[in-house]
């Protein structure tokens, strides 16, 4: 919920990481493997294993699993650069990463619509999931301030990824304007970041 717009860069990551790791070798395992154990600490008292670790003596190190976000975000990042010199190759194989890109950005703008969907079709069925996931003593009013939060950022996400989605047709469409069009997505990703985070 606190940064939505992370799908952007988890679509350049997870693209490149399912389809680039024969060919990118050591750097693409590495961030991988950052991610795969950031999410497996971060996930808290959701993870048995991890809740089972805080009653050692040593588990307190662990109660602040957030902490472990910083690690997904160095192996995340050295996945979308990763991917970006994969997007930004030429020929046929520069081609076939960006149509891999396109797709996974048309899944997550999928995944941002079917939240919206829920929240206005479904919204006391996704205040409990929502609810449950963040903490079940949450109070209601702070809920409906998340939810309306969450949807804010979905909607605004989509924006972006509609926007990242005509930078790439456009790259793929003049090769003049391709370099252009890489160049725009990076800061059209940046500028969103530096925004949200502020």
């Amino acid at each position: 919920a606190k940064s939505a717009l992370y799908s952007l860069t988890k679509s350049l990551a997870l693209a490149f990481a399912a389809t680039g790791l024969a060919r990118r070798g050591r750097a693409t395992i590495w961030g991988a493997g950052a991610i795969v154990v950031a999410l497996f600490f971060a996930l808290g008292r959701f993870n048995p294993v991890v809740e089972g670790l805080w009653a050692l003596p040593w588990g307190r190190l662990l109660r602040f699993p957030a902490k472990f976000w910083l690690l997904g975000a160095v192996g995340g990042s050295l996945l979308a650069g990763i991917g970006f010199e994969a997007v930004s190759g030429r020929g046929t194989e520069g081609g076939r990463y960006r149509r891999i890109l396109e797709r996974w950005l048309l899944l997550f703008a999928g995944a941002h619509v079917a939240f919206l969907a829920t929240a206005n079709l479904a919204p006391d069925t996704l205040k409990a999931l929502v609810g449950g996931l963040l903490s079940p003593t949450l109070p209601a009013a702070t809920l409906a301030v998340q939810l309306v939060r969450m949807q804010g950022l979905a909607v605004l996400s989509l924006g972006l990824l509609a926007v990242a989605w005509g930078l790439l047709r456009l790259g793929r469409s003049s090769s003049r304007l391709g370099s252009g069009a890489l160049a725009a997505l990076v800061g059209l990703h940046a500028a969103s970041q530096l925004w949200v985070m502020q």
